[in-house]
This record gives structure tokens, C-alpha cells and sequence, in this order.
């Protein structure tokens, strides 16, 4: 780029009284806020021995890369709803994919039009509200043109070419274990595509001097599994350790047949269970996709919420890894707080301080909610009511966390949450049982089969 511009990065997510000044001088300062659709924390910044993401890598070795960042609602839509609203989906009433933003909450004003209101153009390139991934790439899919000045919507040739998508239900791509080594370049991909774009734009603003929001929303690593071959062959099929949790007797006999005699057996296999309805399950063998966290999409343990979270910004970040709790709820507040906006939202929490400058604290406390469930993170416990329903989706193999007793983890000596101390900690459950009462009250709420589509 020929002229300077500050940019900000960011990688993947009612009104108070009064606006904390942020220590920052945010003249001229621009926003790449980079999204990544189904990424967990399966990468070597994270500490995976065995995925290879030297990119991110970089970007977290500059940065702050924050181990213990949280979506606010284990599935799609209604976290990217939240994320943009700072709301969270008792507010939204986005509980379920395929509902548009202004259905529900008409009147809310977005990240993206934050921005807008301080004179900056807001971009969108990609998925950054709902789509149907793949079977909406290409359009607007869930968008919100009121958040945008304009959008781009890439389209490559993994669109054009998934009659070659190797799959485990005919013609189905999305929700099904799915997967392409695909001839071509990069740049001949959707994803890579929106990377062209969003280059194309970082060069034109760098020209005009326009300030901007840029939010950049990445299709992979969601199902299907496509990429250019050579990131296929990066990897060596035979040297893959396939971690195994030494499940015992007891263990295996709370997960489906299938499945135990999947990981008795032990064979070398490495398809992943990624939440949908397949053949996944029985193939999934030992091998654990949450890595040492339990639970996934849908789900109320720790692997159903963690995710990803880096941020950068050149000349003012140094690089930290934090263990402070972050959630995407608290984008919007502290967005508005380097904006010196006074208009925020009432869940949100303002971390601009611990997202930018290194110093100060995360939350406290997190309220987690999956399909009208809901749990409680304070500090290093974490606190799982009792709710009717079955304890596991058996169809995807996935831990949902209900139970008919509370469920207690200490999560500074039990990450995998195994060890329920609710009885024998009766005074920390109790503690965390006020505390829930006290954000969330006292409602029970009744909870039927999870259908998943």
C-alpha cells in the first residue's frame, strides 16, 4: 500500500449512562474484523500439535490471543446476531438459522452501523450474518443492508464444482460430513476470492483516505471440507496421532454402541464429527474434535462456546496471550468505546482496554445459552442447572449438558469437565446458584428434543 493507514484487526465474536474515555488516540483508526465460519481452537497458535496454520500463527504471535474467548450461543445465526447486536438472544429472539435481523429486533442498531454513524463506509465480504453454507454462497444469504454501505459476495469454483465434493449423503454438502481436494488455486475459491476483495478494498481506502469497517467473513472451515490439493498434501495421513482419552467401561457405556465399538476397536480413522447428521459418528472412532474439551455445537460444556479470538492492532498491541474471559457480546461495547460513542448495549461489557491495550480485566461472569438453555461462567467454575431432556444428541454423538442434577466443574484442574463436584462442593454451587438467580431469575424452562437441521 502506497500511503499509511492505521488498521485495527480482528480475527474469529438499551443504553448505559455514562461513556468511559478510552485511553487511546483513535484518529483515523480502521477496522478489519476477519470471521471464520465453524473454526475452533484447533490451531498451532492454540497449541494443536498437529494443524499447521502458520498465518493465524503470525497474527497471534504479533497480537493478544485470548484462550478463553466465547461465542454467546453454540450455532450460527443466533451468534452472529449477537455479535452485531451485543444482545443476547433472549433480546434477539434468534434462537434458530434462516431468521432475518429486522424480524425481531426492527429498531436495533448494529456494529457495522455504529460506524456508519461516525462517517466510516461499513463493508461486508462474505458470511457475516447467517447463510446456508454452501448452499447460499454467492448471495446475501441472513444479511442486514442496513448494517452495510455495500456488501460483496464471492462465488468460486468450489461452488461450480460440487457435483466432485466427496460426501456421505448424495447431493448434501453443508450438514453432512463432506470433503474436496480440489485442483485449482487459491484464488479460484470462494474464500480466497474474499480474500482478493477484501485486498482490493484495503488498497482502495489506503488511496481515498476513507475510514473504514471492513468485516471479511470466511466460508471454511464449515462443511464442506474443499481446498486447493496442496493443503491436502500437507498433511500425511499415516502419521496422524489419533488422541485417545483412555475411555473406560463406565464411559463407553453412556455414548451410543456404535460409537463404543467405534473407539474399542481403535483403528486409525479421522473423520470428525462436526455436529450433523451422518455416518460421522460410527467412523469417529478415538478420536476427540473438541481436542481435551467437552461437549460441541449445541452444547452447554466449554468445546460447545470457546473459540478463536486475536486481536492486533500495529504500533499499540504487544503480544500477550490472555486468559481473561472475553465474549462476543462485548464487540459492540467496546467498539463504541474506541468510537467515544455513548450508545451501548445492556449485556455487553466494554474491553477495550483487555482487546487493545493490554491491561485490565475480562468479565466476571458469562451467561451461556444453547436453544433456550443456559449456564453460568464465573471465574475458573462453571455451573450447568438441571434441565429435562436428553443428555446427548444421539444422532451426532454431541454431550448437550442436560441432566436432572446440577453440574459443577472446576475448571482450572478439570478443563474436559468430568469430574462433577456438586455434592461434594455444596457451598461453591450454592454460590453459583445465586449468582445465576441474580442475572438470569429463577425460571425453569422445559426442554424438548433437539432437532438439528
Amino acid at each position: 500500500m502506497k500511503n499509511s493507514i492505521k488498521i485495527l484487526i480482528l480475527i474469529l465474536i438499551t443504553f448505559s449512562c455514562e461513556t468511559k474515555k478510552p485511553d487511546f488516540n483513535n484518529d483515523n483508526l480502521n477496522v478489519l474484523f476477519i470471521m471464520a465460519d465453524d473454526l475452533n481452537c484447533d490451531l498451532g497458535s492454540y497449541g494443536h500439535p498437529q494443524v499447521i496454520s502458520p498465518n493465524i500463527d503470525k497474527l497471534a504471535n504479533s497480537g493478544v490471543l485470548f484462550e478463553n474467548a466465547h461465542n454467546q450461543f453454540p450455532l450460527c445465526g443466533p451468534s452472529r446476531v449477537s455479535l452485531m447486536t451485543g444482545m443476547y438472544s433472549d433480546q434477539t429472539m434468534h434462537t434458530q438459522l434462516d431468521i432475518d435481523l429486522r424480524q425481531t429486533i426492527p429498531d436495533v442498531v448494529t456494529l457495522g452501523q455504529r460506524y456508519r454513524q461516525r462517517g466510516y463506509k461499513s463493508v461486508r465480504i462474505g458470511k457475516i450474518y447467517h447463510y446456508g453454507n454452501p448452499g447460499t454462497i454467492g448471495s446475501s444469504g441472513q444479511d442486514d443492508i442496513t448494517t452495510w454501505d455495500y456488501t460483496i459476495n464471492p462465488y468460486g469454483r468450489d461452488k461450480d464444482e460440487e457435483y466432485k465434493i466427496n460426501t456421505l449423503r448424495p447431493r448434501q454438502y453443508g450438514g453432512t460430513l463432506s470433503w474436496l481436494s480440489a485442483e485449482g488455486k487459491d484464488e479460484e475459491q470462494t474464500d480466497g476470492i474474499g480474500a482478493t476483495e477484501a485486498i482490493e478494498q484495503l488498497e482502495k481506502f489506503s488511496k481515498n483516505g476513507q475510514n473504514f469497517f471492513l468485516a471479511v467473513g470466511m466460508f471454511r472451515p464449515h462443511t464442506p471440507f474443499v481446498s486447493p490439493k496442496k493443503y491436502f498434501d500437507m498433511y500425511e495421513i499415516d502419521e496422524m496421532e489419533i488422541p485417545y482419552d483412555g475411555s473406560s467401561d463406565e464411559y463407553l457405556s453412556t455414548i451410543p454402541i456404535p460409537a463404543a465399538i467405534s473407539v474399542r476397536w481403535k483403528k486409525d480413522q479421522i473423520l470428525l464429527n462436526d455436529g450433523y447428521y451422518d455416518d460421522a459418528v460410527e467412523k469417529l472412532g478415538d478420536h476427540k474434535p473438541a481436542g481435551e474439551l467437552r461437549g460441541g455445537k449445541y452444547s452447554l460444556f466449554e468445546a460447545g462456546t470457546r473459540v478463536p479470538f486475536i486481536t492486533y492492532w500495529k504500533g499499540k498491541t504487544k503480544p500477550q496471550v490472555s486468559d481473561e474471559i472475553v465474549s462476543q457480546i462485548d464487540f459492540l461495547n467496546s467498539f463504541s468505546s474506541l468510537l467515544g460513542s455513548d450508545i451501548k448495549s445492556r449485556d455487553g461489557v466494554d474491553l477495550s482496554d483487555v482487546f487493545f491495550n493490554n491491561k485490565g480485566n475480562g468479565r466476571n461472569n458469562l451467561v451461556i445459552e444453547a436453544i433456550k438453555r443456559t449456564a453460568l461462567r464465573s471465574g475458573n467454575w462453571a455451573m450447568i442447572p438441571p434441565y429435562n431432556g436428553p443428555a446427548k444428541n444421539t444422532n451426532v454423538n454431541i454431550e448437550l449438558g442436560n441432566s436432572k442434577e446440577y453440574k459443577l466443574y472446576d475448571l482450572e484442574n478439570d478443563i474436559s469437565q468430568r469430574n462433577n463436584i456438586a455434592k461434594s462442593n455444596p457451598e461453591k454451587l450454592q454460590e453459583m446458584i445465586n449468582l445465576y438467580s441474580e442475572i438470569i431469575g429463577n425460571e425453569s424452562i422445559e426442554i424438548k428434543e433437539l432437532i438439528l437441521e
